[in-house]
């Protein structure tokens, strides 16, 4: 992890792969039926992963209804993944 981002709304993750590391054919977004239950939000979070060149380059988690992510610990979260939203 190279930098995350509390938006309120959810929140992004650069993620820095090493440049010796294989690169791999795969779409640029992977995710979109990937949810939590996290502690602290009714409807949970959705998450999206986005490969950049080949390679892992940001993880972004949403609030699937109308939360605020603002004071979640975003290091420390208690969640449970799923594959459908609340």
């Amino acid at each position: 992890m190279e930098n995350r981002e509390n938006t309120g709304a959810g929140f992004f993750t650069t993620i820095t792969v090493p440049a010796s590391s294989e690169r791999v054919a795969c779409p640029t977004v992977l995710g979109n039926r990937t949810h939590a239950r996290v502690y602290g939000l009714k409807y949970g979070l959705g998450f999206v992963l986005f490969m950049q060149d080949g390679r892992l380059h940001l993880l972004e988690g949403y609030s699937c209804g109308d939360e605020d992510t603002t004071n979640l610990p975003l290091f420390d979260l208690t969640f449970q993944i799923t594959e459908t939203p609340f």
